[in-house]
């Protein structure tokens, strides 16, 4: 050692040269130790087994010394006695502290000087910013504390304690609060308590009892039984009892469970085996639901599938299958697959234009005509009979329940929110089971070159097992135009005829169909007013345009037929709009589909087209019109149509005619 002693100065100066000084019972001092009447004090490092303390200002006493202004290192297991290689084994660091060191009581006491000091955790790769904390040289434990008080505005929470920072270069610089912590030398842990959250990605995670351990290299435990809200902003999802592997500051992986909450209030618990953060930091999760958990999206919604979460939107996408609740005998209930984000407070469940169910076979929701009997059967998210079978209406877009029409529907949303709007629809009632359906209609025939579209309305009514089409009907053939004139002044001629009712639903609804609300609208009030087109529409120059009819479907003969009169609203582009007596038939054969329409200007003046296989036969009352047809050339009458096929029309025989009234009049009175 260097002495240098000023006895009438009253000091004496201690340095060491080559080995440190001996102090209180094998701490080593490195520095100037200098001995006044006031005491002993130091200005150098005073070493213990695993910790440094360094100062320029050390006031030493029997059992404990106290400093300032010092700064402060733990040094772990691998620390040697060389100080500079020391230095490359710190486990805890900080600076600027008021320490007060007690051999006594076996610690240290450390205050920050002028607010938070910075703390460093070199082995555990964090830093934090306290002003407090307790040294436990036995245990070799730190207790950390601090008085920061932050408000998050975010979440209006007050923050309270140490804000650690991890260092780590691939965990972006996570953060938060602890209110508490103890770090243990030994192990290199630090335990931190009372943390209310912590911003991970897009998400507040809530540690079970505020508890997280940090290990070395910033490795955080798993939070068993944690808390994760999601997003921090909206907050719109919980999950809990989550097992939650903090992996940065925008990312985390974890496992927990969900309350699903269904607009009757009733909970349903899911588990999200996998929650994670995409590639927009934002939280999503996934899950599966068996059969067997009988999970219902509503009470009218059986569910089975996946389903995820994404912290941006309200509601939960739903990957899966569900399967609609009635009591239906007639109408099997089968799965059905759909992909979409559900409200459960108002469910609108997305349905593809092919509707399939969980074996990805093709299913039905619709009214359906059998193709190869007389048949007509509901169908509703279900296997047809066979898969021939068509839907007299398809409709697609969503599936609602009505609560207050007891009914499932089946259309686009702005028809489900307004049914006058145009667009194919299908409804279910749950309790009788009868089906409406609207749109475009498919009767279940094939004419050939008799070119048909109808639109309308059909019922099903399943106690009768009967079924009412209201249908608009346009009917394009190849026909004497000549023949046609004289026909339409024939009906044109009957002043006594009734008007058609451009106000009825078939009429509003079918025009909207074929030409679009906003032209039909304007199509009405030309109607209306002037009883005619002011410029005639191409979608309705066809040979016959039907404006609307009642179809009865008699299933032992396998014909619609109709019941009441008939309006005619025009042939080709002469405009009649006359409601007139009449039969019309629509017949399913397998030798050949039958299409027959007779209608009655008046008491002496009616007439009749029948067609089936190519062949159109029409004859009437009126002679001028039967000579059109028996003038024209055999070529003219003939029209070569598809692959190789021949379209022809001819006048047809009184007997023919006959029959067909005679068969209408005995199906009348039935």
């Amino acid at each position: 050692v260097k002495i240098h002693w000023e006895p009438y100065n009253d000091f004496m100066d201690v340095e060491d040269t080559k080995k440190p000084l001996a102090m209180y019972d094998g701490s080593k001092f490195y520095g100037k130790l200098t001995n006044k009447p006031s005491g002993l004090e130091g200005d150098g490092m005073i070493a213990f087994q695993r910790a440094e303390l360094e100062s320029n200002l050390m006031k030493f006493k029997f059992m404990e010394f106290d400093s300032d202004t010092a700064e402060f290192r733990l040094l772990d297991e691998q620390a040697q006695e060389n100080a500079e290689e020391a230095t490359q084994a710190i486990s805890f660091a900080t600076d600027n502290v008021n320490a007060h060191i007690d051999f006594r009581e076996m610690k240290g006491d450390f205050l920050a000087n002028g607010g938070g000091s910075f703390v460093e955790f070199p082995k555990n790769q964090y830093i934090a910013f306290m002003d407090k904390f307790t040294w436990y040289m036995e245990s070799e434990d730190i207790e950390l504390s601090a008085s920061t008080k932050v408000k998050d505005e975010q979440t209006g929470v007050s923050l309270e304690g140490a804000e650690f920072i991890s260092v780590h270069k691939d965990q972006d610089s996570l953060r938060f609060f602890a209110g508490g912590a103890i770090y243990d030398v030994r192990a290199n842990i630090i335990n931190c308590t009372k943390i209310k959250y912590i911003y991970v990605a897009d998400a507040l995670v809530h540690p079970d009892s505020g508890k997280l351990t940090i290990k070395k290299n910033a490795d955080i435990d798993p939070l068993e039984n944690s808390m994760i809200l999601a997003n921090s902003t909206n907050r719109y999802h919980k999950i809990y009892e989550a097992t939650t592997d903090i992996l940065g500051r925008y990312d985390y992986k974890a496992s927990g469970k969900y309350n699903y909450e269904d607009a009757n209030k009733r909970i349903q618990e899911v588990y999200f085996e996998e929650v994670y953060v995409d590639s927009s930091k934002q939280t999503s999760a996934k899950g599966k639901i068996a059969a067997e958990d009988n999970f219902t999206i509503s009470p009218q919604f059986d569910y089975m599938g996946e389903l995820e979460l994404h912290a941006s939107k309200k509601n939960l996408t739903f990957n899966g299958n569900a399967k609609i609740k009635h009591n239906c005998e007639t109408i099997p209930r089968n799965w059905f697959r759909f992909n979409g984000e559900i409200n459960p407070q108002e469910i609108y469940i997305p349905i593809d234009t092919v509707l399939r169910n969980e074996k990805k076979n093709p299913i039905a929701a619709s009214i359906m005509i059998k193709n190869d009997s007389a048949h007509i059967y509901p169908r509703f998210t279900s296997l047809a009979k066979k898969y021939s079978d068509h839907e007299m209406v398809h409709a697609s877009g969503y599936l609602y329940y009505n609560k207050e029409l007891k009914s499932f529907e089946i259309s686009n949303m702005p028809k489900l929110e307004e049914l006058s709007l145009p667009g194919n629809y299908v409804r279910m009632n749950s309790e009788n089971c009868n089906m409406y359906a609207e749109g475009a209609l498919n009767l279940g025939v094939d004419l050939g070159r008799i070119e048909m579209e109808s639109v309308g309305n059909v019922n099903y009514f399943t106690k009768q097992d009967s079924t009412l089409v209201n249908t608009m009907l346009t009917v394009d053939f190849f026909m004497n135009n000549d023949a046609m004139d004289y026909m339409a002044k024939s009906i044109l001629a009957n002043t006594d005829a009734e008007g058609v009712d451009f106000d009825t639903e078939v009429f509003t609804h079918g025009l909207q169909e074929f030409v679009g609300k906003k032209k039909a609208d304007k199509l009405i009030t030309e109607l209306s007013l002037y009883g005619k087109f002011k410029k005639f529409p191409n979608e309705l120059e066809k040979s016959l345009f039907i404006t609307d009819v009642e179809l009865k479907w008699y299933g032992e003969e396998r014909a619609f037929r109709s019941t009441g009169q008939i309006g005619i609203g025009n042939l080709d582009k002469n405009v009649l709009n006359k409601k007139l007596n009449g039969h019309l038939e629509i017949i399913k054969r397998r030798s050949g589909d039958i299409f027959t329409l007779y209608v009655e200007v008046d008491a002496y003046t009616w007439y009749f087209f029948y067609y089936t296989r190519d062949i159109l036969q029409v004859l009437s009352s009126d002679a001028g019109f039967n000579d059109f047809i028996k003038n024209a050339k055999n070529d003219k009458r003939k029209e070569k149509y598809g692959k190789g096929r021949t379209f022809s029309y001819m006048l047809s025989s009184p007997k023919k005619h006959k029959d067909f009234i005679r068969k209408m009049n005995a199906s009348n009175d039935d």
